[in-house]
This record gives C-alpha cells, sequence and structure tokens, in this order.
C-alpha cells in the first residue's frame, strides 16, 4: 500500500482516490480451509484527504513531507501517512487518530540513505 502510494505521489503528483488493502488474517483462514487455495479478501479504502503539508523531523534529518489520509466509511479510526518529497515520496512518518485524538506515532529513525548519519 504505501510503495504503491509513493508511486502514484511520484507519477502523478497525488494519490488515487482508494487504494486496495489485503486483510492477512482472512487470507490465512482461507487457506487453511480451502487447502491452498486462496481467494483473497480485500477491501477499497477510500483516500479521505491528501495533500497537507508539514515538517517532519526523523533521526535521518528534517524533511518536508506531503500527507495522505485513510478512513473507513463509518470509522472513528483514521491513518494520516506523511511522505518526503526529497526523497522520492519515502515514508517518513505515519499517525492513527481515533475520534481525533492521535493515539500512534511512528517516525522514521535510521536509514541507508545519502547525507543520513543515523545508520
Amino acid at each position: 500500500l504505501q510503495y504503491r502510494m509513493m508511486c502514484d505521489l511520484m507519477m502523478h503528483g497525488e494519490p488515487a482516490a482508494g487504494y486496495r488493502r489485503f486483510d492477512l488474517d482472512a487470507i490465512l483462514e482461507a487457506d487453511a480451509e480451502n487447502g491452498g487455495m486462496i481467494q483473497v479478501p480485500s477491501e477499497i479504502i477510500e483516500v479521505e484527504e491528501s495533500g497537507k503539508r508539514k515538517q517532519v523531523e526523523t533521526g535521518c534529518g528534517t524533511f518536508d513531507a506531503v500527507s495522505v489520509t485513510f478512513r473507513r466509511q463509518g470509522s472513528s479510526r483514521a491513518t494520516t501517512y506523511w511522505f518526503a518529497e526529497s526523497l522520492d515520496y519515502l515514508l517518513v512518518e505515519m499517525e492513527r487518530h481515533r475520534k481525533g485524538k492521535r493515539i500512534t506515532r511512528q517516525t522514521l529513525h535510521r536509514a541507508s540513505l545519502p547525507g543520513c548519519t543515523a545508520n
């Protein structure tokens, strides 16, 4: 999912309207029940909002980043991905919110990137 968003941002400057996400638990269950014949259950998650910008501080420096936010229909939870333009839209931060409050944030800590001293 993240790689697909990176490609869309690089090639088109914006994300697609929605992405197909796979449910790994459902895939494993289907595999066990069907003797190895997998029918891949998936869902389309729609982009709720995109294009916000902010500076994201990481273990590799501070980057200008653009956001893509997803929310399932009827859900109070949202996930926002922040992609660094100068790193070909590499994912540098991900935030999850519930009822408008941030519950988790994951930020790039280290990477093998030119100029990154935190390897």
